[in-house]
């Protein structure tokens, strides 16, 4: 699992250099002010919970979604955004055989300032999460039942990003995303005993017409 993220950003990398080199910087950046602009985007997060004894980032998850954003002024694009995001986190392989894996899947809603100079955009902001659905997968044993009910519905992430428009419509991103407070509540007397926070990277394709 850990050669296969490393390969995704390796090839993130990889193609993000190649572009940038082979296209022209006058073309990807004519979006007159006072323009409203509509995205697709389809990406892969690769996603881990902090607090939930499972080290590294090996939860791969689907992103998928739109985005509208303004030119406000020359150099700063606004956006809201709506996408579907698979979150979690899952263990190594064990020599045991047994697995851990948190599937958590949202609707999240980031709201951004992105920064333009060329092709090259970063981004800074808020993403509001609902949770959608859970499962969880504890040493093999089906815990859904057991702890669903302390996740938390609600979700608010700081969401970084850097991304890297090759012409007026594709464009690359990499973002990242941490929760601001526990998505458990550790309050009420559950089996969860410590706070646990979504963590986030994010690889993802973006198309604007």
């Amino acid at each position: 699992m850990i050669n296969l993220k490393y390969s995704f950003v390796l090839l993130f990398i990889g193609l993000f250099s190649n572009l940038a080199i082979a296209q022209d910087d006058d073309k990807k950046d004519q979006i007159p002010i006072g323009t409203f602009k509509l995205s697709l985007i389809a990406g892969l997060n690769a996603a881990q919970i902090n607090g939930d004894d499972i080290a590294g980032y090996n939860k791969l998850g689907l992103e998928a979604g739109m985005e509208v954003s303004y030119r406000l002024k020359e150099s700063w694009m606004p956006s809201v955004s709506i996408l579907y995001s698979q979150k979690g986190s899952r263990s190594e392989p064990r020599l045991d055989g047994f697995l851990t894996h948190y599937k958590l899947n949202y609707i999240s809603i980031p709201v951004m300032m992105h920064y333009m100079d060329g092709g090259v955009r970063i981004s800074g902001g808020l993403s509001y999460n609902r949770l959608l659905s859970s499962e969880f997968l504890q040493r093999d044993f089906d815990e859904t039942a057991e702890r669903t009910p302390y996740y938390r519905d609600n979700d608010i992430n700081v969401v970084l990003g850097f991304g890297y428009f090759i012409d007026s419509h594709w464009g690359f991103d990499l973002r990242w995303s941490n929760s601001t407070f526990s998505i458990v509540d550790i309050e009420v007397g559950n089996i969860i005993n410590e706070p646990q926070i979504n963590r986030l990277l994010t690889f993802r394709t973006i198309y604007q017409f």
